[in-house]
Formats: C-alpha cells, structure tokens, sequence
C-alpha cells in the first residue's frame, strides 16, 4: 500500500513536470505524452462507486484522489491552450475531474492531515471550476468541513494533533492556501469570520520551533531536509500577509528586516508538549527544543521518545532528532524505520533499552520558573508500567544546560534505566573516559570552525551502575 501510494504521488507529480515543460518548450510532444499516458490510467483504473475498498482501489483511497485533484486543477491551466487538448478531450479531463471530487466527498477521512488534504482538494474544486453544477454544493461542503478542521485539528495551543511539525506546517498551508484562493475569487464569505483567528497560534508554533538558521529537526515524521530555508522563509512569507498585525512574523518572515525582535525566549506549548528554550533571537543562538507528547491517540506520526530533546547552538544542531528514515512498504524498510523510531535512537530515557510503547506517550508539563540567572524546565513521562521519567531541565546563564533525570515507579519494583545522548556527525565526537572510575562519563564535539559543545554525565548512585 506505502510503495503504491508513493508510485502513484510521483506518477502525478511527472505530470505536472510534463506541463512545465509544455510552458516552457511549446513542443506539443509533452502534451501527447500526457494525454496518452493519463488516458490510459483512466481506463486502467475507473473510478470506483460508493466506497473505496484500498485492498482493491488503493489509486481512490485517501490522499490519492485529493492529490490527482489538485494535480487536474494545476495542469489544465497548462495544457489547456494545446491544440491537441480538443473538445473531447477536455470532456474526458472534466468527467474524471469530476468522478475525483465525488470520489473524495464519499471516502472523506475520519480526522488527520489526510482529510485535510481531501477538503482542500473539494474546496480548490469548488473555487476554480465554477461552471460544474455542484461546485456550490463542493464549496459550501468543503469550507464548512475546513472550518471544522481547523476547529478540531489544532490543540488549544496551536499544534496539530499528529504532533508533526513537518504534518503541522502542511496543513497550516493548506488552511491558508484555501483562504488565499478564496480572497482572490470573492469567495470569502463562504469563510467564518473566526477563521483566520484559529490559525494565528498554529503559525507561531512555526516561528517557534523554527531553529535561527531557519532549518527544521526530524521531529517525529518530520522530513527536516525537505523545509529548507527558502520553504520555510515561503511560508513565514504567507503568515505575514495572513496576520499582517503581527510584527514578530514580520520579523521572521523578512529575516529581521522588517517587524520587531520576538521577545520571549522561553515558549511551551503544553497541550502538543513542545518546548523551547533559547538565549536569544539570532542567527548565533543556542536553542533547545524539548518533546514531551500528549499522544493518547497513538497517532501514528508521533514517535515514542517522551523526553527527548534536540540543541542547537550557532548554525549547528548537536544532537538532532533521529527522524523515520523510510516509511516502509516492505519487509526491509518496515524493519529501518521501526530502528529509527525506537527510543533508544532519542535523547531520553528507556527502560532496559525498550521501546516505549503505544499507551505510554502522554506527557506531561510540571513546572517552568525562571530565577535570576536560571530557566527550569520540568516534564515527566509514565514511559513504561514500572517507571516514570522525570526530566528537569536548567538552563544556567543562557550558556549551559544541566539536565537532571529521575526514573521511578510507584509500585515496588526497581527498573534499570539507560539514558541515550545521540550526537551527530559521530567523526567529529571524541568520547571521553578521563573519569570513569568516579562514574563520570562524556563526548565532546571537535569541529573545526570552533563551534563545539562538551557533554558530561554524572550518577547520583553507583548501585548497579554500568556505563
């Protein structure tokens, strides 16, 4: 199902690059390819009634009808000036564009950024291809439905419920882009007036968990590689037209040249369980990003490393966040990416090297207080039956970071706990056992621009201690 879906997501994304080149070349090969090539899908593959059964239609299952939809919507701008796009051509386009929407509206998800994606495909529809009869009818179904989305897919705090900023800002842009296109067609009213409101905490959640150099971590199943700079700067870009009020988006958006310095160092989003910690708002900042889910859905996006932590410093990110590697598909990938996912591959706690399991991701926020020179951050995790991993963080002078972390459980049993620190570019890490008959432990980084950091572990008590 996972290598079908990507097949078919990269066969519509070639068309699109087929269009492209239609624009730029004028060579009518492109579009003969692409009415050959697409015909023969459409034959191949009819568009199924009612429900869709992914075992047998997985082509009309979930995110592939949306994407094809909107892929439709962008290429006939394209083609549709081609000599050889004739009037029954464009009725067999228009037809299958059509058995799309429907297909959407009778196979809609239940929740989750898949759904999403299916409104903003019924509501594109609706706004650009006014002249199908039941374009008012995908218009008002679909904005209500986005509405609703908005509503019930973005916590209290702003983040999206699969806790994945790369799934966070995607169906950000969505919701923007479908208000955007709304605006252009005068077809705003069919908005509520709350919409834009509702969207405002999502987009500081962006800016948020942001690093200075504007790079993303692998947060959950974050692709970091894909949010470069100039996506991110794209987007920053489009919250700044959406909330033209907000002069730190501003800031952000237009790398500090427009706007105001954000203020606040410290900002914690409980309901989500992401929390940064940071000295200042600059390019040579040091910055820790804390994830501590609240995940009692089990969604599946979310991985199990309650705890876990990233920190960056100056252009450099330390100890980045492991990521999913591959999505799977078979029995080799499924294996590389449950290896990604496991919790030792984080920077937390694990008992006996296990992997927390579903059920055991629901973090939770104890205290943050700030005094004289000192930032302290405490969350814990119940990770296992038998252990509970408190983790207080101390940020001291905006220079260093002493984190202390407890396991312990209510009942009667004593677990062996392992704390992971997985740092990055391993040939760059010297280890060091200087003091290892007092149980002191450490790595330090060795970069040759200067821009390095120690890291030191101590133990309370050497009972059972084994480095």
């Amino acid at each position: 199902g996972d290598a079908e879906f990507v097949y078919q997501l990269h066969r519509h994304q070639w068309m699109i690059y087929q269009a492209n080149a239609y624009t730029v070349t004028h060579d009518e090969k492109y579009v003969k390819s692409w009415i050959e090539v697409y015909g023969d899908w459409l034959k191949t593959f009819p568009c199924p009634e009612g429900k869709v059964d992914k075992n047998k239609n997985v082509e009309w299952y979930g995110l592939q009808p949306a994407h094809r939809v909107q892929a439709q919507l962008d290429i006939m701008s394209y083609f549709i000036q081609s000599e050889n796009f004739t009037p029954e051509w464009l009725s067999t386009f228009l037809v299958a564009l059509s058995d799309g929407v429907e297909c959407i509206r009778k196979n809609y998800y239940k929740e989750t950024n898949i759904l999403i994606t299916q409104v903003e495909s019924v509501v594109s529809a609706g706004i650009l291809m006014p002249e199908f009869k039941k374009a008012g009818e995908w218009l008002n179904e679909g904005t209500a439905k986005i509405t609703e989305q908005v509503e019930a897919q973005f916590l209290g705090d702003g983040v999206h419920v699969e806790l994945t900023p790369g799934y966070h800002i995607e169906a950000v842009y969505a919701c923007n882009k479908l208000y955007n296109m709304a605006q252009v067609n005068n077809k705003v009213g069919y908005f509520p007036t709350n919409y834009v409101g509702l969207l405002k905490k999502a987009a500081r959640f962006v800016m948020d968990i942001t690093y200075p150099d504007y790079s993303f971590d692998n947060f959950n199943d974050t692709g970091a590689s894909s949010w470069t700079k100039s996506v991110l700067l794209g987007n920053f870009r489009r919250y700044m037209a959406m909330f033209p009020d907000d002069k730190e988006i501003a800031w952000m958006a237009t790398e500090g040249k427009q706007g105001k310095t954000p203020e606040d160092l410290i900002q914690l989003y409980k309901d989500g369980g992401y929390y940064m910690l940071r000295s200042k708002w600059a390019s040579d900042a040091i910055m820790m990003v804390v994830k501590n889910n609240n995940n009692p859905k089990n969604y599946v996006h979310c991985q199990p490393d309650n705890g876990t932590f990233s920190l960056y410093r100056d252009g450099r990110n330390f100890l980045p966040d492991a990521g999913f590697f591959t999505y799977g598909g078979d029995k080799e990938s499924d294996n590389l990416r449950k290896s990604y996912r496991a919790t030792t591959m984080h920077n937390t706690m694990t008992k006996n090297s296990a992997t927390i399991a579903d059920g055991y991701m629901n973090g939770k926020f104890l205290l943050q207080e700030s005094k004289g020179n000192i930032d302290v951050l405490v969350t814990e995790n119940k990770s296992y039956g038998d252990l509970t991993h408190r983790r207080a963080i101390f940020f001291v002078n905006k220079t260093f970071f002493v984190l202390v972390d407890e396991g312990y459980d209510a009942g009667k049993t004593t677990p062996v706990v392992d704390v992971t620190f997985n740092l990055g570019n391993a040939p760059k890490v010297v280890v060091d056992e200087a003091d290892k008959e007092n149980f002191q432990y450490g790595a330090y980084t060795k970069f040759d621009d200067n821009n390095n950091m120690q890291f030191k572990t101590f133990v309370e008590t050497n009972s059972g201690y084994v480095a």
